[in-house]
């Protein structure tokens, strides 16, 4: 990581001021944005130059992917590492089922910092957005029959299934016979009869067809794979990437590695990192070289 500008800097240290316990350096960063800053979906470009300084210093609003990056960038310039996570944070429970409900709106980002005392802490720079969606005791309703309908019909397991189709073929049997003096045992029977000719046209179709990956996805996974097998070669020569250390930082960590294999270190190091943050499309030519200098790298002496 490129060091912090003297504005950066000089920023910093306005914010964190003499202190020096990381733990607190970490909360006095987070309350700052929470408490001054804005949160905003659709929030506008950042420049590209120096995505950092024109969040903190020009836009100062966001969505939360913003606020966990922009985080954990003033931890590792104050020498913290950090991480940044992202995944679903549950809301209130459902007012009718009392499940917790997981929308997309739920979706988050968020900040990790690693201490000595403690290991890996939970932080969140993001502020609370002003207004809550309306409308939430209808769509509780709604999801709670959603939820229904799916648990109780739509995904009963295959014993369950065979059940009620034996219930159904019973109970249309006895209707059947009952029929001159019980019609709604008839009525009864024809709607059991048809749920059960439904499940069983369900089973029968419900055989999930394998997702055709695009030629870009496979290399891209294929990346990742060679720098993981890399770390394991390493690690068994006694070079353990440590946590939160970034792809970069490791690599210049490795000053003391026999210096005539650094290169295939750093050629498949830039190539997941091309792959897995830049988005950046792959050739079949880049995997083979990774995988020729996983090969070399696993048969050289530490």
């Amino acid at each position: 990581m490129p060091p912090p500008s003297d504005r950066l800097r000089q920023w910093m240290k306005d914010r964190v001021g003499a202190e020096t316990d990381p733990m607190r350096k970490a909360r006095i960063l987070e309350a700052y944005l929470r408490s001054t800053f804005e949160y905003e979906l659709g929030a506008p470009q950042l420049n590209r130059t120096n995505v950092l300084e024109s969040f903190l210093f020009e836009e100062r609003r966001g969505h939360c992917e913003r606020f966990a990056s922009a985080l954990a960038l003033l931890l590792r310039h104050q020498g913290i590492p950090a991480r940044v996570m992202a995944g679903f944070v549950p809301g209130q429970r459902n007012f009718f089922s009392g499940w917790h409900d997981i929308r997309f709106s739920d979706a988050h980002a968020w900040t990790e910092a690693h201490f000595e005392s403690t290991g890996w802490v939970t932080l969140d720079g993001t502020p609370r957005a002003l207004h809550p969606p309306p409308g939430l005791e209808w769509q509780d309703l709604f999801e709670a029959l959603d939820f229904a309908w799916y648990a109780h019909v739509v995904n009963l397991d295959a014993g369950t299934q065979n059940e009620l189709l034996t219930h159904a073929i019973a109970a249309g049997a006895e209707a059947f016979a009952l029929v001159s003096s019980k019609v709604p045992h008839l009525i009864a029977a024809l709607g059991l009869w048809g749920l059960a000719a439904w499940l069983w046209k369900k089973r029968r179709g419900s055989a999930s067809k394998p997702i055709a990956r695009s030629t870009q996805e496979r290399r891209a996974e294929a990346a990742r794979h060679f720098y993981e097998e890399m770390l394991r070669a390493l690690e068994k020569q006694g070079h353990t990437k440590p946590p939160g250390t970034t792809p970069a930082e490791f690599v210049q960590s490795l000053h003391h590695y026999p210096p005539e294999f650094l290169p295939e270190i750093q050629n498949v190091t830039a190539l997941f990192c091309r792959s897995r943050y830049g988005g950046k499309p792959l050739e079949q030519e880049d995997l083979e070289k990774a995988k020729a200098a996983i090969h070399r790298l696993a048969t050289t002496p530490s």
